[in-house]
């Protein structure tokens, strides 16, 4: 059963009235996953990160009210809901160093994998409990705020057809480098229906 006591949340009721939003867009979340520094920017206004959070370790962070919009988008598509992977994107490679898009130095316990794609070349591993993480809060959307389950299962530009589901950011414009090409969009995919069937969710994935 899906519960708001599974997410870690500002605020317990914040699922509910979510105004008009049916569509969610799954990006990479390169910033702090520290909550408290985040809420504090620009003296509690800043807004520019996503509704959900899913850390490295597979925590999930609830940062925005789902009648909030995220400033993210909020030149394209401002009236969707954001769902945030902490990964680093593409990386630059000096001598034995890996580093970030912000100049800030990878740890080596990350795993780096190298990739020609959109003019980049390495790029930081997610982890399986990430990808364990979204399929699980993919349902929790679908039941609580009635988004159809239907996941974009590839990265292509598809920007006519952003609606009524969840999508990546990279379907939205061939200029955005995330979901980066570790994504395993078939396995999530996967993941999304062997739990709706585990949980006896009816209307699986289209």
């Amino acid at each position: 059963m899906i519960t708001l006591d599974n997410i870690p949340t500002k605020n317990k009721s914040s699922t509910v009235g979510i105004g008009n939003k049916n569509t969610v867009i799954v990006t990479n979340w390169i910033d702090s996953v520290n909550r408290e520094s985040l809420y504090k920017r620009r003296g509690g206004t800043y807004n520019r990160f996503p509704h959900f959070l899913i850390s490295k370790k597979g925590y999930i962070f609830q940062l925005l009210d789902l009648k909030q919009s995220s400033g993210i988008l909020k030149n394209v598509l401002p009236d969707v809901i954001i769902i945030g992977i902490e990964n680093n994107g593409y990386l630059s490679k000096i001598n034995d160093t890996y580093i970030n898009k912000y100049g800030q130095k990878i740890p080596k316990h990350y795993n780096i994998t190298e990739f020609d794609w959109r003019t980049q070349k390495f790029w930081d591993n997610y982890t399986s409990s990430q990808e364990e993480k979204l399929a699980f809060l993919i349902n929790y959307l679908s039941i609580t705020a009635k988004i159809p389950p239907k996941l974009q299962q590839t990265n292509i530009y598809i920007k006519d057809t952003i609606k009524n589901g969840f999508f990546y950011i990279t379907n939205i414009s061939k200029e955005y480098l995330d979901m980066n090409p570790n994504w395993n969009y078939k396995k999530v995919t996967k993941l999304v229906d062997e739990y709706r069937e585990k949980n006896n969710i009816p209307n699986k994935r289209t």
